[in-house]
């Protein structure tokens, strides 16, 4: 990771610059980890690199130096700082599982403006089939959802498939994006998502 870290910060200061042209933030912290060899499955998957913002400004990162993709790095930078702006304009709000599905759809679809060639796998068109088993399934727990739902949002079940949450929450938004492409950006970031709904294909009673 050492002989590394100046390649990583050049990389993370060079999207969060690109990002904040965007999208302006406040001040942001970023801690950078090596990856425990051992998770070899969210390795592969990841591309090598994973993170999770907090409420607080801050990212934290991590890499597997020797299988990360430059660009699932910059992809997953730009993702969390939209979380951090998000977070700090929608401090303190009620979310209802909309809202989280579709802070994951909004942070993708940044994401894809900093970087539009890379592909992530829950960014794919899903078929009409499972993009409306996601929809009634979120949809019945809209307002009662627990952890144990977002973590099958995630990982999957029975029912959807893994990633649903970011799936689903993508699908909306790109079509929310192509139906008002004149919104900007800050407006769409802080958009309740009844309205964003509403003015998707997608409705509240569909």
């Amino acid at each position: 990771m050492d002989k590394n870290y100046e390649h990583f910060s050049h990389l993370i200061k060079e999207t969060l610059e690109k990002s904040s042209n965007l999208l302006h933030g406040g001040k942001t912290t970023i801690y950078l980890f090596p990856f425990n060899p051992d998770q070899y499955t969210i390795i592969s998957q990841m591309s090598g690199v994973t993170a999770f913002a907090t409420s607080n400004q801050i990212i934290v990162l991590q890499i597997a130096p020797q299988k990360y993709k430059e660009e699932m790095l910059q992809y997953t930078v730009a993702h969390e700082y939209h979380h951090i702006v998000y977070f700090e304009g929608k401090k303190d709000k009620q979310r209802d599982l909309f809202d989280y599905i579709l802070s994951e759809g909004k942070a993708d679809s940044f994401a894809t403006l900093i970087n539009p060639e890379i592909n992530v796998p829950w960014t794919d068109e899903l078929s009409s089939d499972v993009e409306l088993t996601i929809w009634d399934w979120a949809k019945d727990k809209r307002y009662s959802f627990n952890n144990n739902d977002l973590a099958e949002m995630n990982a999957g079940n029975g029912v959807i498939p893994k990633w649903s949450d970011y799936k689903i929450g993508y699908q909306i938004m790109q079509d929310f994006l192509r139906k008002n492409p004149d919104i900007p950006i800050k407006e769409w970031t802080f958009m309740d998502s009844d309205e964003i709904l509403k003015r998707s294909r997608f409705s509240p009673n569909s």
